[in-house]
C-alpha cells in the first residue's frame, strides 16, 4: 500500500513554546518539537505508527485532501430560481 500524501499544518504554540505539526485528515496525528524540523519528524513517526495500525486492522486510511475525487458537478443553491 502506498502512503497517502497528506498536507501538514505547522503552527507555533506561543504559550508552550513548541511547534506543532498536524495532519488535517487524521485528527489524532500530530507531532511537537522545539523546532519545525523536530515537530515534523515526530509527526512523521506518529503518522507511520497510525498507518501501520490501520493496515493491521484492515482499515484503509482516509484519502489525502488533494487526492479526493472531484466530480465537477454543480448543484443548485436553494432559493435561486
Amino acid at each position: 500500500m502506498s502512503r497517502p500524501n497528506y498536507r501538514v499544518h505547522l503552527t507555533f504554540d506561543g504559550e508552550r513554546k513548541v511547534f506543532v505539526a498536524r495532519v488535517p485528515e487524521l485528527l489524532a496525528c500530530q507531532g511537537e518539537g522545539a523546532s519545525r524540523a523536530e515537530a515534523l519528524v515526530n509527526m512523521e513517526r506518529e503518522l507511520d505508527a497510525l498507518l501501520a495500525n490501520l493496515a493491521e486492522r484492515g482499515v484503509r486510511p482516509p484519502l489525502a485532501l488533494d487526492e479526493e475525487a472531484v466530480s465537477g458537478e454543480q448543484r443548485a443553491v436553494r432559493g435561486e430560481g
